[in-house]
């Protein structure tokens, strides 16, 4: 066990680490750099077809090729042109031309059920702490809750430090609906609604967190009466009640499984609740205003990779889907998450979690006390019993059977490979995720024989509430190194065909995070054809065998995304039903890998994981070559 000394220090350390990641010390504001960027800008059509067309390369024969080239170019010269124009002209009324584009097409009016299909999971690390840990769990569920209604408060406050990228500030934009933010339904699309706002634009928020557990649904408060976080002891009284509750009393309605149905039929569902009774449409809006969803989970999760399916694809009468954060703590105290995708990108989440992991271990090493408890503070946790008819108990029934069955299609696994990670790539000096795309293609050619067209999170939040565009990382260069390494060529060969994907990813990353890709400029193409010409009418180059085969239309059979240089992980399930996620997080020795798949004979995530490893061992010795040059 460290000795005081050694653990203070260590704590001192990582307090400045969480305060130079995250707090901002010096007057700025979070959101001061956001009304003074760039609006988002419209790609060069050539250029956007160009960088199309290379990437179709590697899925196409020659004669395919030529034909997409030529179809390309009738587009470049004729209707593509009239569209172009078009979206200049949407680009000068709208500071981001995409963004409420990107928001309605790609997320709301998406159908499917946000869990498991498209919700974000996670999986905190601390194993070590939560085994030893002697307290119960509405102790350390209180801990952790108070760590992230901390990083809400510095939200709340403009504290949080606004984020930059080689010196350039980043939109802060995603930050505002990290909190207090839910995903209604609505038959056709829903609707994304915010009440968060920080202190000087408006005091009273809500302020309230959902609790559930065991089918069971509870309100809680977070914050006195002068809108301060409560202590931790204060909120563990709170749950330990809820603990108790749920202990001695049946399995509740489990009406939050309703949440986790196709988007229509939740829609009809939640009308149908608020049509029984006004007290139902007062106790929805309770749930969906609240700050967010804390999940106290029967199972005990030992593994990541257990811990990840949990998270995923976990018991759906305790998980709200619409919320945009659900902190989630397994019996045995591991934990997980689950957040909507709708409202922000990976990035959101992952900064929360990443507080709470530094502010847990900095708490546990000063053995922080969990302060006072005030009558004054003390409210009784509020049981949101909705009233229900014979028809919606049918239904919720129905849904957990076809969300059971939903579930048991997807397969997940996480590992962690431990014989090199951030610190050897620095020496090698390939950024570690130009080297991890690569070793991603390589993997899936091992198993399957043929290149994937691949999604590579890219950030657009140099611009205007920039959100992403997609890195097409799968280039021809990727493709000609993957299959000489799989046919075993001189390392000499190898050392130059990998220095030329290493290049070719850079070029296409840095392209992406200056709005330069070609996807999300096609999809606007793709939108103001529609709007004009009518969806049976669309441009040939959108109706062309290239485009899907490439990728288009979401059609990427590797969906893959860096979490960070963090101990921490997250993933989704993958884009289509022969494909895979890859979600991947780099520490000082070690690469922390989350995979995905939907069952079959040919697909399996543990199976994808060890083609990975397979495929870092191979590469290990390239890499040492750089290290001696």
């Amino acid at each position: 066990m460290a000795s005081k000394p050694t653990s203070s220090k260590l704590a001192d350390s990582l307090a400045l680490q969480r305060e130079r990641l995250y707090v901002s010390t010096d007057g700025s504001s979070t959101f001061e750099n956001d009304e003074s960027q760039a609006p988002l800008p419209v790609p060069s059509l050539q250029r956007t077809l160009n960088r199309y067309l290379d990437s179709v390369k590697p899925f196409v024969t020659e004669n395919e090729f030529a034909k997409t080239e030529e179809l390309g170019r009738r587009f470049e010269n004729g209707v593509g042109r009239q569209l172009q124009e078009q979206l200049l002209k949407r680009a000068n009324d709208h500071r981001n031309w995409l963004e409420d584009w990107w928001r309605d097409v790609a997320y709301l009016r998406n159908r499917s059920p946000l869990i498991p299909l498209s919700n974000m999971a996670g999986a905190f690390g601390l194993f070590e702490f939560a085994k030893n840990y002697k307290g119960p769990r509405s102790e350390y569920a209180a801990k952790g809750l108070c760590h992230y209604v901390n990083f809400w408060h510095l939200i709340r406050r403009e504290k949080l430090k606004p984020q930059k990228f080689r010196d350039t500030p980043w939109s802060m934009d995603q930050f505002r609906r990290a909190f207090n933010t839910t995903r209604i339904p609505q038959e056709g699309m829903d609707e994304l609604r915010t009440v968060f706002m920080t202190e000087s634009e408006q005091m009273d928020i809500p302020t309230n967190i959902i609790v559930l557990s065991r089918g069971h649904i509870f309100s809680v408060e977070m914050c006195d009466a002068q809108k301060q976080p409560l202590t931790t002891a204060e909120v563990a009284l709170s749950l330990e009640k809820i603990e108790r509750f749920c202990q001695r009393e049946p399995r509740g309605k489990g009406v939050s499984g309703l949440t986790c149905q196709d988007r229509d039929q939740w829609a009809q569902d939640r009308q149908h609740l608020k049509d029984i009774s006004r007290a139902n449409a007062e106790k929805l809006k309770l749930i969906e205003d609240a700050l967010m969803v804390c999940v106290l989970d029967e199972t005990s999760p030992e593994t990541r990779t257990e811990i990840m399916r949990e998270s995923i694809k976990g018991r759906c009468e305790d998980r709200w889907a619409d919320k945009s954060l659900q902190l989630i703590f397994f019996k045995n105290l591991t934990v997980g998450s689950s957040s909507d995708h709708s409202p922000f990108d990976g990035m959101v989440p992952i900064c929360v979690s990443h507080w709470a992991h530094l502010s847990t271990m900095i708490d546990d090493l000063n053995d922080q006390p969990m302060g006072p408890v005030r009558p004054t503070n003390l409210r009784e946790p509020i049981n949101i019993d909705f009233e229900l008819d014979e028809e919606l108990e049918v239904n919720i029934a129905q849904a957990r059977t076809k969300y059971d069955q939903l579930a048991d299609t997807i397969d997940v696994f996480v590992g962690e490979f431990n014989v090199y990670g951030k610190e050897f790539l620095k020496g090698s000096q390939i950024h570690p995720e130009a080297f991890f795309q690569i070793v991603i293609q390589t993997a899936f050619m091992r198993l399957h024989e043929r290149p994937a067209p691949t999604y590579c999170t890219a950030s657009t939040r140099a611009f205007y509430h920039g959100r992403t565009e997609t890195c097409r990382s799968c280039s021809q260069e990727t493709v000609d190194f993957s299959r000489a390494l799989l046919a075993g060529s001189k390392p000499s060969e190898l050392s130059i065909l990998l220095r030329l994907a290493v290049e070719k990813f850079t070029l296409t990353m840095l392209e992406c995070l200056n709005a330069e890709g070609c996807d999300r400029h096609l999809m606007g193409l793709a939108i103001q054809a529609w709007l004009e010409l009518g969806g049976d009418a669309l441009p040939e180059l959108f109706q062309d065998a290239s485009f899907e085969k490439s990728g288009g239309n979401g059609k990427f059979k590797l969906s893959t995304s860096l979490n960070g240089f963090t101990p921490l992980i997250g993933c989704v399930t993958p884009m289509v039903d022969d494909g895979y996620g890859c979600f991947y997080s780099f520490d000082q020795d070690n690469i922390i890998v989350a995979c995905t798949a939907f069952r079959s004979e040919d697909h399996s995530a543990e199976r994808f994981y060890r083609s990975i490893v397979d495929t870092l061992m191979e590469m290990k010795p390239l890499l040492a070559q750089a290290h001696r040059l």
